[in-house]
């Protein structure tokens, strides 16, 4: 059984009729009758009857064109999802976060995320910058977002930002 005969089955169901269905798929109506064939063959069942005004699907015919479209729906699926992953916007991000660097920068990221409707996942998991680290050369993470620069060469990194860190005291404090 190929997707190949799957979508000759379900283009029948559609046009019930042969050369109709043939132009759906686009081959020749001899084409579509072969695969239609062949997949009763491999499947071994009688799926089409012919009749008079086109053909009639039996009652396994029937349901197999009714799985045949939710297999050709996955299958269309699946090709918008990688199209979208050779860009970068579907699938999930394994991030790692330090605690304290967490709480201040996901939500930002997160909340543009949900903006943007990139079809992006989010998967975050907090834990100490070392134990993030090895996690990522695990391949447990994507990316980490950690106050430490990586001690391995194998990583590369990247500096964000710097923050300014000030002490505060009252005026009349010595």
């Amino acid at each position: 059984m190929t997707l190949k005969q799957l979508h000759c089955l379900a283009a029948l169901a559609e046009a019930r009729h042969f050369r109709r269905a043939a132009e759906i798929v686009g081959i020749s109506q001899p084409s579509l009758s072969a695969q239609i064939q062949n997949l009763e063959s491999a499947l071994r069942i009688r799926l089409v009857d012919r009749v008079r005004a086109g053909i009639s699907l039996t009652p396994a015919g029937r349901e197999i064109a009714e799985r045949a479209n939710r297999m050709i729906a996955e299958e269309r699926a699946m090709i918008d999802f990688a199209s979208a992953a050779t860009i970068g916007l579907a699938g999930t991000i394994r991030l790692g976060a330090a605690p304290t660097v967490g709480p201040y920068l996901l939500p930002h990221i997160v909340s543009s995320l949900h903006r943007k409707d990139s079809g992006l996942g989010l998967y975050v998991r907090e834990d100490a910058p070392h134990s993030l680290e090895q996690d990522l050369a695990r391949g447990e993470h994507d990316l980490l977002l950690t106050p430490l620069a990586p001690s391995s060469a194998d990583f590369a990194s990247e500096i964000l930002f710097r923050e300014p860190l000030y002490l505060a005291v009252a005026a009349d404090h010595r």
